[in-house]
């Protein structure tokens, strides 16, 4: 019988360890070696985890480390299964056979990778079933052009994890470098008809304002294993055809989720005015002054929390009831800068925060802290300080 080794890497998620774990403890599948990579949690996390390796249900190992992919090259160094399959904070196995139903798709070859189908929950609930197998394209193709089957969902084997750990250089894209490096050599990749998971779109690698950053990442990747696959021109061409509408649909998809969850924060009688007014910024500045921006405005008004100016690239084209600056003009303190374009905030980010000395905050990240905020009673204890408030 095959041995799986599961690993979760975690770092302040005292709310949602506790439901992860137990998804894995569940398994009807014997041989499971469970190892939780933890990065020196100071929330209360160590706590849970130590309850839970006391009754020998986990290895836990609790140190500071380099990110996400460092602590999860450090969790195969310690494993020893067959297979190694990652399971973060706040992902859950679908039902309790998974492991089994993927075990017995395993034909023998344990050099090859292993992915099934994932359930992609969105920050407003929503749940969406993904099978990478079933969508348009080859393989290769969909490889080159930053396609990739849910990382949740794929076994991979051990000694390819050793062979070629996770490169940390990369933020958000080591795991695609990592199979493309695996494909590229010829280690074969098979689908199998097994939903294993239940996946949290709201993680890092899910995040709107990162999209920058992922496609960065995507494209040097892809240059570097590009020579290893034999359709890749093929690829390319189509590529260059598809970017610009791939954009715009990628903006108005992201546009649509950032509104749906922020509806379902209004549904929930979450009130954004009061948040601020609670982390201390009475008077804020609008970067962007297209939908959301307006929305963001119009949510604000008559409340205790005063827009001083909003910043937008096209001020000339506005008629706000706010003073327009552009980017380029010199800005008036405010307590808070919020940027709402969803597909270059951390360009923005920077370019703000060389101007002016306070926090500057993306509208994604100000909705999912106040819903963390609001899931914790409203109160500074259960709010979780994830450092996306930058000075």
């Amino acid at each position: 019988m095959l041995n799986i080794t599961v690993i979760t890497v975690c770092f302040n998620e005292k709310r949602k360890i506790r439901e992860t774990m137990e998804s894995v403890l569940c398994q009807t599948y014997p041989h499971i070696e469970y190892l939780v990579m933890d990065g020196a949690s100071t929330d209360g996390t160590v706590d849970i985890l130590r309850e839970y390796e006391s009754r020998g249900h986990i290895r836990m190992y609790s140190e500071p480390d380099a990110g996400v992919y460092n602590a999860m090259n450090r969790g195969v160094a310690r494993a020893s299964g067959d297979y190694v399959f990652f399971l973060n904070a706040g992902d859950l196995f679908f039902h309790e056979r998974v492991v089994a139903d993927m075990v017995s798709h395993m034909d023998g070859d344990t050099a090859a990778i292993y992915y099934g189908k994932s359930c992609m929950v969105q920050a407003d609930g929503l749940k969406q079933i993904v099978d990478f197998s079933q969508q348009e394209g080859t393989l290769e193709e969909k490889l080159l052009v930053g396609g990739m089957p849910c990382h949740q969902s794929i076994f991979a084997p051990r000694k390819l994890l050793e062979e070629h750990p996770f490169r940390e250089e990369y933020q958000i894209r080591a795991d695609y470098e990592w199979l493309l490096y695996a494909v590229g050599r010829g280690s074969r990749c098979v689908g199998v008809p097994v939903t294993v998971c239940f996946y949290d779109a709201a993680g890092i690698s899910g995040r709107i304002r990162n999209y920058r950053r992922w496609q960065r990442e995507s494209e040097e990747i892809a240059g570097l294993h590009r020579n290893r696959f034999p359709g890749a021109a093929a690829a390319e061409d189509g590529r260059a055809q598809t970017d610009k509408w791939k954009y715009w649909c990628r903006k108005n998809r992201f546009m649509f989720q950032l509104m749906s969850y922020w509806m379902a924060l209004k549904q929930r009688g979450v009130d954004l005015a009061v948040y601020l007014q609670k982390k201390g910024y009475g008077r804020i500045a609008i970067y962007g002054m297209g939908n959301l921006g307006h929305t963001l405005s119009m949510e604000l008004k008559g409340s205790s929390v005063s827009v001083a100016y909003v910043i937008d690239q096209h001020a000339e084209n506005l008629c706000a009831e706010y003073p327009v600056y552009r980017p380029t003009e010199a800005l008036q303190p405010v307590d808070l800068i919020i940027v709402t374009t969803v597909m270059c905030f951390e360009e923005v980010r920077d370019m703000l925060s060389e101007k002016k000395a306070c926090p500057v905050v993306s509208l994604e990240d100000l909705l999912y802290e106040a819903g963390e905020w609001a899931d914790g009673g409203g109160t500074e204890a259960g709010y979780e300080n994830r450092a996306v408030w930058r000075r």
